[in-house]
């Protein structure tokens, strides 16, 4: 089709498959921008291309020790080809990863570009991306927000937490000898396996008095991916909140809750519920509150 409408060139073609099969297809479509897929298993087809090699290679390594990944040879492969990293999750480019990056870019993006001859990046963050190359930060608490990571809940089972069971279902071992279900997604800590019946509970500083409009990070694969209510200080809940599919789970977007909510200067509770009678299954990464300017 691209070649029917004259598009050919228009478009990034990208692919492992042999210098053969590659040649062959840009000999058929003149014009078109190659990039080649190598990593240790086809780490030979560098020299198969000769002088006229791809205009950028997408490096894949497991493992920073993998030979792709070593300076010498990234040297030698910028010399003539742009380095393209896929930082979308985890193996791609070791744990060098869009969520990583968003924590801290020294373990991702610029990590990659200083150490790795990086001058492209695959990535579902563009905006943060974006950002990062403008001002060195990876996603920064906008002025006069807060922030409340989902794994900062307070402690104790029926007093800072209500989970269905009493195992940590996402395996990361960050609050021993607690049962929420807390998890690592390429770089990104959670809370997740988010079920109906289940409750967290936070405690949150509010340095100036003001009206606060509260978002939810949040991912989940799934149409309906859930429903939760908050409620301030052991106030009534909200209305239900929807959870809105952000396409996988490991894919987090900050969904704004609708919520708007005056809070005095101080110490405020927090408590997220998600009804028993509603479809669940999603990841909390972080609640954000952020001042409504009028």
């Amino acid at each position: 089709m691209l070649a029917e409408t004259g598009t050919v060139r228009n478009s990034i073609y990208k692919s492992a498959a042999s210098v053969a099969e590659v040649n062959a297809f840009l000999a058929a479509h003149e014009g078109a921008v190659y990039m080649h897929m190598i990593g240790d298993d086809n780490l030979a087809h560098v020299a198969g291309f000769g002088d006229d090699q791809p205009i950028a290679y997408e490096v894949n390594f497991g493992s920073i020790a993998d030979a792709v990944a070593r300076k010498p040879f990234l040297d030698s492969l910028a010399r003539h080809s742009r380095v393209w990293s896929n930082t979308m999750w985890n193996g791609l480019a070791d744990r060098m990863t869009d969520e990583a990056s968003l924590i801290d870019p020294l373990r991702g993006w610029e990590g990659l570009a200083r150490g790795f001859n990086t001058t492209i990046f695959q990535t579902d963050d563009v905006e943060k991306l974006e950002s990062w190359l403008r001002t060195g930060a990876g996603d920064p608490v906008p002025h006069g927000s807060l922030r409340v990571q989902a794994e900062d809940f307070l402690p104790g089972e029926g007093v800072g937490y209500h989970d269905n069971d009493t195992a940590n279902l996402g395996g990361l071992r960050a609050r021993p000898g607690e049962g929420v279900d807390i998890s690592d997604a390429d770089g990104n800590v959670r809370v997740s396996w988010m079920r109906g019946g289940e409750w967290l509970t936070y405690e949150v500083t509010v340095p100036r008095g003001g009206n606060y409009a509260v978002s939810a990070r949040v991912s989940s694969p799934y149409s309906p991916a859930g429903t939760y209510t908050i409620s301030f200080d052991g106030g009534r809940d909200s209305d239900r909140i929807a959870v809105l599919n952000t396409t996988s789970h490991n894919k987090q977007v900050l969904q704004p809750s609708g919520v708007n909510r005056y809070l005095t200067a101080g110490r405020h509770t927090l408590r997220v519920s998600l009804p028993a009678d509603a479809q669940q299954n999603w990841n909390l990464d972080y609640l954000q509150f952020d001042p409504v300017r009028r």
